[in-house]
């Protein structure tokens, strides 16, 4: 997934997804996804002269299924529909001198299109684009162990995508 962000400290630029395609006939396709993301890196310091260490981690879990309407012309599907998922983010930092935490929670609506390049049975290369719509979405901080109230959103983005897919 490309450009998935939500704030300005952490920007998850790439984001690897595992699909599972079923071929429903010729001309339809439905695609179950799921991807899971964990980073943690520490943070160490010197404030007054005294060491310092700060961890922070950031998460991402997605879940999702697309709905994909297929053309085949020759070697080439071109696929077309919408993409549901559910989103789940979490960035934490624990530290010597603070612990903070923001989670966020939401569902999308993506209309899509996009075509592959099928060589033989079992591979093919693929591009997709899609207009990204969150919806319902909600956010909280936790600051030194007083939480906020969630805050609900929604807001758009783009996304393109590259697919390298083996079938069996």
């Amino acid at each position: 997934m490309a450009d998935f962000v939500f704030d300005d400290r952490f920007n998850l630029k790439l984001h690897y997804s595992i699909l599972f395609p079923f071929s429903l006939g010729k001309n339809f396709r439905l695609e179950p996804e799921i991807s899971y993301l964990r980073f943690k890196y520490p943070f160490k310091y010197k404030l007054s002269g005294h060491d310092l260490e700060t961890d922070y981690t950031t998460s991402h879990f997605n879940i999702g299924i697309g709905v994909l309407p297929m053309i085949q012309l020759g070697k080439t599907n071109v696929t077309f529909g919408f993409r549901f998922s559910y989103h789940s983010y979490l960035f934490t930092e624990k530290g010597d001198s603070s612990n903070y935490e923001y989670s966020i929670k939401a569902t999308s609506l993506a209309p899509t299109i996009g075509a592959e390049y099928v060589f033989g049975n079992n591979f093919s290369l693929g591009a997709e684009g899609a207009a990204v719509f969150y919806l319902g979405g909600k956010s909280r901080e936790i600051v030194n162990s007083l939480p906020s109230e969630y805050d609900k959103f929604s807001f758009f983005t783009t996304q393109a995508r590259f697919f390298i897919r083996m079938y069996f």
